[in-house]
């Protein structure tokens, strides 16, 4: 029964963090990462955004998947996410300290109010409230099934002697403590067995320093698990795992030698290492805020030196679309919009390709082109599958923000058939038929096509930011771009009566290549619609 009632009480935890989590992102919606976006400027601006983070995602593995993602597309520079991760460590303590208070008695009253509130509501924002009320009183509640865990160790005459062996050895209290966090994924979870193995007597004073340093590594551990799908994630993962090792290091010389007291007698046993907690993280962000530069040169150095010029690709991770983020609707939805840009590389290099084949006649190229576009639709199908496993229960913001990245990943799909079956057939034709398009011809087809390739870049940036003024200026754009080539038609249309064989030849392959480009740019402005319909309702 003992291990039963502790494994009960941090399954509740668990749960609980799930539950606020998930409450949490459905009351915020997607805006909280536009937030964070631009807070990132420099070192002090991105550790105050990563604390209110922490404090909000309330999960270790959450604000890893954060960072992992965001440092992934690129938006914000690698030192500015570190001090991101070193804030939300900090930020992560807050629940920590809930957790610490005797509310397991009032914990009846935050499920009722919760489970009442979440099962009831319809408004998105009110049942987000009500599942963090709920999810508040699952973790309270966890704290009664801990705490009869540990009063049931302190009578087994077997555990008690344990415990006296760990005692005698922080080092393993403090593997022990790691390996939870790692495996539990959750320092809150940690703590909480930690609260309340101390507010039974089983956890002594002594042992609290231990319990800390090692949730704290095997936090540092799961981010850097997290952030291990690509290169610049294993080295931020490295940097904090760095700085909280080094600073435990420290602090263990410190306390081993009388310099700093083992203990804070002024406090309740219950606040102590939720104290401990956050001050541990202060201290690591404070001393290594000031070195974000030096700790990722170390690990770019020593422990992940850049790739051979041979495998710089293959640092890239084979999918950005991580299932573990499913349980944070806006991380999962940054995810598939990253993943949605793989489909914008292809067919921008797919164009870039086509043009450098029609000036030099390689129809070797186009074919590679051709056979290019099953890439394109696997990258759509997995996307669809993905986001298919959100669920329905979304915000409205990340409602909107799912549809629109649905939409926009199948029209890529369809502007992909579109080079394959049409564009790629126009041009392998010109070049086989040796047909020379006149100087006019030549200059429009490059116009288009590097018109095309701004509005792909354009597309992709509204995928992220939903920007109204740029999604209006995009689509004025566009309507004169469709005026000119609608011009160009009808030009070559009247001139069909002069042309011979040959010209008209010509005139035909280039105006499939006109009409081809136009229905790309039908798929890809299909984006920008969507934004302004999303505003105006």
């Amino acid at each position: 029964m003992i291990l039963i009632n502790l494994g009960a009480g941090v399954a509740l935890i668990m749960l609980g963090v799930r539950f606020l989590r998930k409450g949490l992102d459905r009351f915020l919606g997607g805006r909280f990462i536009d937030w964070l976006r631009r807070f990132t400027g420099n070192r002090f601006s991105s550790l105050f955004a990563g604390i209110i983070t922490g404090a909000l995602s309330a999960s270790s593995t959450g604000i890893s998947i954060l960072t992992a993602q965001m440092l992934e597309a690129g938006s914000i520079r690698a030192t500015s996410m570190l001090a991101v991760l070193l804030g939300g460590n900090i930020g992560i303590t807050f629940l920590a300290h809930l957790v610490s208070f005797n509310l397991k008695d009032d914990s009846g009253i935050f499920l009722f109010l919760g489970t009442l509130g979440f099962l009831f509501f319809r408004n998105q924002k009110l049942r987000g409230i009500s599942q963090c009320v709920l999810a508040l009183g699952l973790i309270f509640l966890s704290m009664f099934f801990i705490g009869m865990g540990a009063n049931q160790i302190g009578a087994n005459r077997d555990m008690d002697m344990v415990l006296f062996i760990l005692d005698n050895h922080p080092v393993f209290l403090g593997l022990i403590a790691a390996m939870l966090a790692v495996l539990m994924q959750s320092s809150t979870a940690t703590i909480g067995l930690g609260i309340g193995l101390a507010t039974s007597q089983v956890l002594h004073p002594s042992d609290m320093i231990p319990w800390i340093l090692g949730t704290n590594i095997g936090l540092a551990m799961t981010s850097l698990i997290v952030c291990w799908g690509t290169l610049e994630g294993r080295r931020i993962g490295y940097a904090n795992l760095l700085a909280k090792f080094g600073v435990a290091i420290l602090l263990m010389v410190c306390f081993s030698t009388k310099i700093l007291p083992t203990q804070i007698n002024f406090l309740p046993i219950n606040h102590v290492l939720p104290v401990e907690h956050t001050l541990f993280n202060v201290i690591v962000a404070a001393m290594a805020l000031p070195f974000l530069h030096p700790l990722l040169a170390i690990t770019k150095q020593w422990l992940v030196p850049d790739p051979e010029e041979a495998s710089i690709t293959g640092s890239q991770p084979g999918t950005f679309l991580d299932p573990q983020a499913l349980n944070s609707p806006s991380i999962a939805l940054a995810y598939a919009t990253r993943e949605s840009l793989r489909m914008v590389d292809d067919i921008r290099l797919g164009l870039q390709h086509l043009v450098l084949a029609k000036k030099t006649g390689n129809a070797t190229l186009v074919k590679t082109v051709k056979h290019s576009g099953e890439r394109i639709d696997n990258l759509n199908q997995n996307i669809m599958l993905y986001l298919g496993q959100l669920g329905e229960e979304l915000s409205d913001y990340d409602r909107n923000w799912q549809l629109i990245l649905l939409n926009f990943s199948n029209e890529l799909k369809m502007a992909g058939d579109v080079i394959e079956k049409k564009l790629c057939d126009a041009i392998t034709k010109q070049i086989s038929e040796l047909t020379t398009l006149t100087t006019d011809e030549v200059e429009m087809f490059d116009h288009l096509f590097a018109s095309i390739i701004r509005h792909l870049d354009i597309a992709a940036s509204l995928v992220s930011d939903r920007n109204l003024a740029r999604a209006t200026e995009y689509l004025a754009e566009k309507n004169q771009m469709d005026s000119l080539c609608l011009r160009t038609k009808q030009a070559r249309f009247q001139d069909f009566r002069k042309t011979d064989k040959q010209s008209l030849s010509a005139t035909l392959c280039f105006l499939d290549m006109i009409d081809a480009l136009q229905r790309i740019d039908d798929h890809i402005s299909s984006v920008a619609s969507l934004i302004i319909s999303e505003h105006r309702s």
